[in-house]
């Protein structure tokens, strides 16, 4: 729909960028990834579920307590949550100082907690207000 009405599109990563990150990680916490996914593949369904639940009731505390409670590892989290939610920050505040409106689109789970895309974007001076 966007394209049809002449809009630019793009991304903040490419699917290249995001499994670099992974293939970053030693291999030991790859693994312990890779065997948690597989473990918990049957509770994933409920977790979303319980995610789009505190997103959607305007509790992003609670959104970020049940996202943390998944990453438990901290090099893990640096590298596929916090790391790239400053990244985007630091997008979008520059992309806020050009001419135009856009729309910027991530996962719930970098809109939560400690070190989420609004903090980040706080601690560089931009004040954010969460649209219902």
């Amino acid at each position: 729909a966007a394209v049809a009405k002449g809009k630019k599109l793009g991304g903040l990563e490419t699917v290249e960028y995001q499994l670099g990150l992974f293939d970053g990680l030693p291999r030991e916490a790859q693994l312990k990834f890779l065997n948690a996914a597989v473990k918990d593949f049957d509770k994933s369904a409920g977790l979303i579920n319980a995610m789009t639940d505190e997103w959607g009731s305007g509790d992003p505390d609670g959104l970020g307590k049940l996202l943390n409670a998944q990453m438990d590892d901290p090099e893990l989290a640096e590298t596929l949550l916090y790391q790239r939610n400053r990244n985007w920050a630091t997008w979008a505040r520059q992309r806020l100082q050009q001419p135009g409106t856009v729309f910027v689109a991530v996962g719930a789970g970098h809109l939560a907690g400690p070190n989420s895309v609004q903090d980040a974007l706080k601690r560089q001076g931009v004040e954010t207000v969460r649209v219902q």
